[in-house]
């Protein structure tokens, strides 16, 4: 079984915590990320030809193997994999909302982990 997809993983912006801890000064508390969803899935059957050993092989269930692929597991593994860019990404994308506003803000980010 081949298969392939894109991941959207992200943050709950509703969740995302600013408070104020000086003058000028403030830190972001980041939720944990989440597997928002995903475009583009592609699951497909490399072999299939009934040959002589097909009587003893197992059908293939391809629900159960997208189920798999796509499981509370698998989305976290591909959370995990992604931390440190989805990280970077969310601090670049709050640090230029607000420096947008006032360039001498100094930020500091806490990333909250399941």
């Amino acid at each position: 079984m081949q298969y392939s997809f894109t991941a959207k993983l992200g943050i709950e912006g509703a969740d995302v915590k600013i408070t104020q801890t000086g003058d000028k000064q403030f830190r972001i508390s980041i939720p944990g990320f989440v597997f928002i969803g995903l475009d583009d899935p592609k699951l497909a059957l490399l072999v299939e030809d009934n040959g002589i050993l097909s009587a003893v092989t197992p059908e293939i269930d391809q629900l159960e193997i997208a189920n798999h692929v796509l499981g509370d597991d698998a989305k976290a593994t591909h959370i995990a994999e992604n931390t440190e860019l989805l990280e970077a990404q969310a601090t670049l994308f709050y640090t230029k909302i607000v420096h947008s506003i006032d360039p001498e803000i100094a930020l500091e980010f806490e990333f909250r982990r399941p």
